[in-house]
């Protein structure tokens, strides 16, 4: 027989209180230092003008941070290809669109993804060596990351195409823990310019975060779609489905759904159609609303998942473009963009 632990829950006297007057004091070093910014160090933190452009309605009393952007100077260290994934380090990871990690991309691949970084090739572009514009590429400067995917002969056993901004979590993060008011959110901006799919893929982009309940040792992907080519999909709403190539339940959410999340104000809603402007994704997850989808899965799968929220950890975050290729006759090309992500737990409602 297996104790369950005890209770993680963080006592509200633990949270951080911004007060009105703190803020103001932020906003106003923030507009004194904003010249820096340009030279921030790689990795550094100290300047972030987004999250003082938009803080949460209600974060001046309780706002718990678990990820925020950092400013990214030289994309060297920071690209990986189907390799082994580190932890508190922010980097672009690409699944089976080939070494992208290898060389410079010396053309605009701002073409597709409407990103031009101000820096030079060497330090903010990466694709396959060879590549010369003909294959995947991606971008990294400052606080925004881009993205081009053409599709590799497929991978049999699994048949996903992707390139994800991604960050691990050491330790794991009990974002639910926090009382039963306590909402995990996430938000950043991002938009989807090119999506070809006319040789067969099937192309989308979202939100992915990789849950462990504790107790059952059991892991519970939960995603959150910004694009998907096919209305047909987002038709139907949120939904878990069994992941067959992970052995998973992974819960499928959209901007605008209401059974497993609740929109941030001002967030766009998951769309089929490409868009080229900058647009602001914001969802949060309560306990309730995690509950309901620890429910459905359990009751699809048999899974025997924790009822308790304070069971569940946050592993991992990747936000980015996806495409299923099933067929070696099928072909497809995406490309997006994305910038000031940010990972954080608030208290009361995000209405």
């Amino acid at each position: 027989m297996i104790d369950k632990h005890s209770s993680k829950r963080i006592e509200r006297s633990n949270l951080v209180n911004w007060s009105i007057a703190g803020v103001a004091v932020l906003i106003l070093a923030a507009a004194l230092l904003m010249p820096l910014a340009l030279r921030a160090a790689d990795g550094g933190r100290a300047i972030y003008l987004p999250l003082l452009q938009r803080p949460p309605a209600d974060d001046e009393e309780y706002y718990i941070r678990h990820y925020m952007p950092i400013y990214i100077g030289d994309i060297g260290t920071r690209i990986l290809a189907n390799a082994r994934l580190p932890t508190n380090y922010s980097v672009i990871h690409t699944v089976d669109v080939g070494l992208v990690s290898s060389a410079t991309a010396d053309w605009e691949v701002g073409d597709y993804t409407g990103f031009y970084p101000s820096g030079d090739y060497a330090i903010t572009q990466r694709e396959l060596r060879g590549g010369g514009g003909g294959t995947s590429a991606v971008q990294l400067e400052g606080f925004t990351a881009g993205f081009f995917i053409r599709s590799q002969p497929p991978n049999p056993e699994f048949p996903y195409q992707l390139a994800q901004f991604y960050y691990g979590f050491d330790p794991a993060v009990h974002p639910w823990a926090y009382g039963d008011d306590a909402h995990l959110c996430v938000d950043h901006e991002a938009a989807v310019p090119y999506s070809d799919f006319a040789g067969g893929s099937i192309n989308y982009s979202y939100v992915s975060l990789q849950l462990r309940d504790e107790f059952t040792d059991t892991l519970l992907w939960f995603t959150m779609t910004q694009y998907d080519q096919r209305p047909e999909v987002l038709a139907k709403g949120d939904v878990v489905h069994w992941w067959e190539e992970a052995g998973d339940a992974i819960v499928i959410g959209l901007y605008g759904g209401e059974k497993y999340s609740s929109l941030l104000p001002g967030s766009a809603r998951s769309t089929s159609d490409t868009w080229n402007d900058w647009r602001y994704f914001g969802f949060c997850v309560s306990r309730p609303q995690l509950l309901r989808a620890v429910e459905d899965a359990n009751d699809l799968f048999d899974l025997g998942l924790s009822d308790d929220p304070d069971d569940y950890v946050m592993q991992a975050i990747g936000i980015g473009p996806e495409m299923q290729i099933e067929d070696k006759d099928k072909t497809g090309e995406m490309a997006m963009r994305l910038r000031d992500v940010r990972v954080y737990t608030i208290l009361d409602s995000v209405e």
